[in-house]
């Protein structure tokens, strides 16, 4: 399942709730299994960039601690920054597991915006909150 969210002209949301064909999908972050898919989701924005042309430059790669109320939850992140000739963008990864499926949540801003990033951790962490309540 997916659905996309416009946070503000030109910056973007897509959520995405799957299992990978994963049964049960583990929920800690070092899984193995889940290391996998974080390194293919990360070699699919290399790839796709690079489809088109486009240099992408990895700028941060960690796990983030998201307090939910019912305890923390491990969250694998990434961000990158994308140059293209229309200009360059930035986009976010998050990743992790919650309710026996894969969360995964990537934010795009266009070139002509600047991302707010205060809304982009209010997002984020709205949706790691909900998806553990």
């Amino acid at each position: 399942m997916a659905c996309k969210y416009r946070l503000q002209d030109g910056f973007f949301a897509d959520v995405y709730i799957y299992t990978a064909g994963m049964r049960p999908v583990p929920r800690e972050t070092t899984h193995p299994a889940v290391q996998r898919l974080h390194t293919q989701t990360v070699q699919e924005i290399e790839q796709y960039a690079a489809s088109r042309g486009e240099q992408v430059r990895k700028t941060e790669g960690t796990t983030l601690q998201i307090d939910t109320g019912r305890g923390a939850v491990a969250v694998l992140y990434d961000a990158f920054v994308i140059v293209s000739p229309q200009g360059t963008r930035e986009t976010w990864l998050w990743l992790w597991s919650a309710r026996g499926h894969v969360m995964k949540i990537r934010m795009t801003r266009l070139p002509e915006v600047d991302p707010n990033p205060a809304k982009l951790r209010e997002f984020s962490q709205a949706v790691v909150r909900t998806a553990a309540n």
